[in-house]
């Protein structure tokens, strides 16, 4: 397998190194994938930098509920149509992380992390979001972050610390109640967002992990702010998410917290030929169908502006 990935990237180089591809695509969840299919389509060869998680957070979903007319299958299963999808038309996957960027001129310059360049006319930033780490001792292993209704069988008869305060964490919490021996909602300040539903759930304000303690095997317990010692399997995070946008610091617009800031109604950043789509952009919905749509309509705006351009 590694020799085959060293002859892909040997190829990239030898077919891309020096051209300027029409459309660049960083990420390849619902919004990365979604503008590749407009773009396509219409003709724009197109290539998709799928990054270190090909697919992203969807891959975890056991199902997509709120697509219209329904998804069957799970969230893996839809990310391998859309790829398929993808090769009907003029779409190149490459399996390289983008590590760094410039956008200061067009054609704009992409280096991977092993070392390649291409120049790109247009870039859609589908990088999506993170979860906040737990930075603290002990925290490789035994911590949950994406999970759905149906996996909370996991934790049955198990007792379970989910870390936040917000409408993420009582969700999580709830339905990791639904089958856990217990459950602890360790919220860092004095308040609640909403109440959590679970009799086997006990609510621990100002309450901060310090350590997350372990046998040889598993996850044994956690040491909160003060000292105090909880004996838990399993550990939920659930204190909010943080784009992935790192990389486009000090290249385009952001907000105080990271958020690419997008023109108007359309999915154009502050640079000109740079477009963003999904989460990256959206701090609020956060849903698979809304990051496809974003990613649809920044297809459709490369698509515009290498038209104008003349491309």
């Amino acid at each position: 397998m590694k020799l085959f990935f060293f002859f892909l990237v040997l190829m990239q180089i030898f077919l891309f190194g020096e051209e300027v591809v029409p459309v660049a695509i960083i990420g390849s969840g619902p919004a990365g994938l979604s503008s590749a299919l407009v773009t396509g389509k219409k003709g724009f060869a197109t290539h998709v930098f799928l990054g270190e998680y090909p697919g992203g957070p969807l891959n975890a979903a056991t199902g997509i509920r709120n697509w219209p007319g329904s998804v069957p299958g799970n969230g893996k299963q839809v990310i391998e149509r859309l790829l398929d999808q993808l090769q009907k038309f003029n779409v190149q996957m490459h399996s390289e992380t983008i590590v760094e960027v410039d956008f200061s001129a067009r054609p704009f310059i992409l280096t991977t992390s092993e070392g390649i360049t291409y120049k790109a006319q247009t870039v859609v930033i589908a990088t999506g979001t993170a979860f906040k780490e737990l930075d603290v001792l002990g925290k490789k292993q035994g911590i949950v972050t994406y999970f759905y209704k149906s996996d909370a069988k996991r934790f049955e008869g198990l007792d379970v610390a989910v870390i936040g305060g917000g409408k993420d964490a009582v969700k999580k919490a709830s339905l990791a109640a639904s089958s856990a021996r217990k459950v602890f909602l360790l919220v860092r300040g004095k308040n609640l967002e909403k109440s959590p539903k679970g009799k086997n759930i006990e609510i621990l304000y100002e309450a901060e992990v310090r350590e997350i303690l372990r046998d040889e095997e598993k996850m044994t317990g956690l040491i909160l702010s003060g000292g105090q010692k909880l004996a838990v399997d399993h550990v939920i995070l659930a204190a909010g998410v943080v784009p992935n946008t790192n990389l486009f610091q000090g290249q385009i617009e952001m907000d105080e917290e990271g958020f690419i800031i997008l023109e108007g109604r359309t999915q154009k950043t502050s640079v000109l030929g740079v477009f963003a789509a999904g989460n990256v952009t959206d701090m609020h919905y956060r849903q698979a169908i809304t990051a496809a749509g974003d990613g649809t309509k920044a297809g459709y705006d490369v698509v515009e502006f290498l038209r104008r351009i003349g491309q």
